[in-house]
């Protein structure tokens, strides 16, 4: 098992220095800690995020197997409704922006999805380097046979989780024996030179040094608690039960850093294998899965997003701080005497508010000599950030709609126009909602196996989720978690409603207005008392087809 360990954790620490390099850059948008001027690195990936996911939009389909399809469409389609509400209790919107967020600058974040007793089930977020596989050029989570996970606890919360444990007491022993002060957050401390003067060693350097007061508003959380590293080790295994066979993950605990201090082993405690009646059987899952915004064939986590904007945003810098040289010069203009006997003097009394200076000199004169601010330099700006969005996919055209070529022409042409134009952006949207779709069917699968209450299909079926079948799947309905996608799809059910495609009820979970349940209720009524009144209204002109015809 410590060689297992040992396997996963191999490149640990190289990751987590890039991504904290990586997260350098984000946060100060320079490589050396110090605040640039112009942080563009940050506004811009906020952007691509903006473009991408949309927090409280996302809205899922069910996929069931041709056999069972007819017989389940209705009760999973009810199930589905009520998914949607367990998914925004739990907040996973939310964390899934934030992860995306990160993603975009580490290069990856892992989600761990797991039951809850009050929710049904939440999904908490791992940074990358606090997971680890035995083979990164596998790009695929689910082909990995060993995986390990590191976290840490406080000793009040290592306690909560072994209590009901019959060793509880020596296990808290042993915790508390590798128990340390932790410090959570940005570990990377490291002297930050702001300025030099002189010689070194004996030049006068001043800067930031770990524990100082940091200057470049770095949030980074300090926790003096007592706390126990912790490393879960997810082994692949084969299990015989009752003569039956079975695949499922074996999970064994131990303190991180000991080769003898193991706490725990159990099967897969998150999504194991369940066998709910001699027909349904609900199999193994990982509970964990990457967000991974640019996926490479041969390396697991992926490439940082932040890798390809260091030298524009240093080229940013650099323009603006030439820029405000030329305004610092403009406001503060050079001087040129010419006749001037006394030329200090001159200087002093021209730079003074009020100052005065004359000179008995007939020719004497004084030229300010103050440096052009083009055009072309203040166009620099837009260029730097129309290259900043080609790098991301991003056309200038989806920030300001006016800038297309021959502009808006008519209705649904941006939304057209901005689809072609964004294709890049778009695959970004379309790889979250593939790994938004996983996190939700592991997340409907844990609710199969523990939800216990009874739900009413729209065709009066009474059933448990557990019923449903095993292999059911949750997908992103309609590009609904990508704002990219919300003009398309809004025009597309607008366009299925007219040729009378789709219900009332579903063009309403379609565009997703506000108090959008009350809507579907009114529109469910709506549609069913026309329909009675189509009803009526064909039986009188048959009536009256009827009297004609005696």
């Amino acid at each position: 098992m410590n060689e297992a360990v040992r396997l996963c954790e191999v490149s640990r620490e190289k990751r987590r220095n890039a991504a904290l390099f990586w997260r350098t850059w984000y946060e100060f948008g320079s490589k050396g800690g110090m605040k640039a001027t112009r942080n563009k690195i940050q506004s811009h990936l906020d952007d691509v995020r903006a473009f991408v996911f949309s927090i409280g939009n996302t809205r899922f389909g069910v996929h069931l197997p041709p056999t069972h399809r007819q017989e389940w469409m209705a009760a999973a389609s009810q199930a589905r409704d009520e998914f949607r509400q367990t998914w925004d209790d739990a907040q996973a919107d939310i964390l899934i922006d934030q992860c995306y967020e990160w993603a975009l600058v580490y290069n990856c974040m892992v989600t761990k999805t797991q039951p809850h007793p009050d929710l049904g089930f939440c999904i908490n977020y791992i940074f990358p380097w606090d997971f680890g596989v035995s083979r990164e050029d596998v790009p695929d989570l689910g082909d990995q046979d060993t995986i390990c996970h590191w976290y840490t606890l406080s000793i009040p919360q290592f306690n909560r989780w072994v209590r009901q444990e019959k060793q509880a007491s020596a296990l808290l022993d042993t915790a508390r024996e590798h128990a340390k002060p932790g410090k959570v957050g940005n570990t990377n401390n490291r002297l930050v030179v702001a300025q030099v003067s002189g010689v070194f060693p004996s030049g006068q350097v001043s800067g930031g040094f770990p524990g100082d007061p940091s200057e470049s508003g770095a949030l980074t959380a300090e926790v003096e608690e007592k706390c126990v590293e912790l490393v879960d080790l997810w082994e692949r295994k084969l299990y015989r039960y009752k003569g039956e066979e079975f695949e499922d993950w074996r999970v064994t605990t131990k303190i991180a850093g000991t080769t003898d201090a193991f706490l725990a082993q159990r099967r897969n405690p998150d999504v194991p294998y369940t066998k709910k009646s001699l027909s349904q059987v609900l199999h193994a899952e990982l509970p964990f899965h990457l967000i991974v915004p640019n996926p490479m064939p041969d390396y697991l986590w992926g490439r940082s997003e932040v890798e390809n904007l260091t030298g524009l945003q240093d080229w940013c810098e650099e323009h603006l701080s030439k820029v405000r040289a030329i305004i610092a010069r403009q406001l503060d203009p050079s001087t040129f005497f010419s006749g001037v006997t006394d030329v200090e003097e001159a200087g002093r009394a021209m730079s003074t508010v009020g100052g005065y200076y004359s000179s008995p000199e007939p020719g004497a004169k004084r030229d300010a000599q103050v440096p052009p601010l083009t055009q072309q330099t203040m166009e620099m700006f837009k260029l730097q950030n129309e290259m900043f969005g080609e790098q991301s996919g991003l056309p200038g055209s989806l920030n300001d709609p006016g800038t297309m070529p021959g502009g808006v022409r008519a209705t649904g042409h941006f939304s057209m126009a901005a689809g072609i134009g964004a294709r890049r952006i778009v695959k970004k949207a379309l790889l979250l909602e593939n790994t938004l779709g996983e996190i939700a069917t592991t997340a409907f699968h844990i609710l199969q196996r523990n939800n216990t209450d009874a739900y009413t299909s729209p065709d009066g079926k009474k059933f448990l989720l557990s019923h449903l079948p095993s292999a059911i799947r949750l997908k992103v309905n309609a590009h609904s978690s990508a704002p990219i996608f919300g003009e398309q799809t809004q025009a597309k059910a607008a366009a299925l409603m007219k040729a009378g495609a789709i219900t009332k009820k579903r063009f309403v979970n379609l565009i997703d207005p506000p108090n959008a349940d009350e809507c579907e209720f009114e529109a469910e009524r709506l549609q069913e008392s026309q329909a009675e009144m189509q009803k009526e209204l064909m039986q009188v002109q048959h009536e009256k087809a009827t009297k004609t015809k005696k």
